[in-house]
């Protein structure tokens, strides 16, 4: 998932967040056919599947972060970014309410 995020942020950047997004799609449902349907001892098809299922998996979620980041308007837009200390198991940190 995390080998291909340098080639996949470029082809984000290169092709459009939408335009990978929605290639993100078909790949993923080819991992699925491979990886899903690979009979047992079928490794050669099974790593092609996963490796598949990491490089659709990047796409989308670095597709649709991008979009996310993008679409917020600039007086929140440091609310859509995630802090590089923050973790998805730790509490979330304790504040007032948002103004409108």
């Amino acid at each position: 998932m995390y080998l291909l995020a340098p080639v996949v942020g470029w082809m984000c950047d290169r092709v459009g967040r939408r335009a990978l997004l929605a290639a993100s799609c078909p790949v993923l449902l080819v991992a699925l056919g491979l990886a899903g349907g690979a009979a047992p001892g079928a490794s050669t098809r099974l790593a092609v599947g996963l490796v598949l299922l990491g490089l659709g998996w990047s796409m989308c979620t670095i597709a649709a972060s991008t979009l996310l980041t993008e679409s917020a308007p600039p007086a929140h837009e440091s609310r859509s970014r995630v802090s590089p200390i923050s973790r998805w198991d730790s509490p979330p940190p304790a504040r007032a309410p948002c103004p409108e």
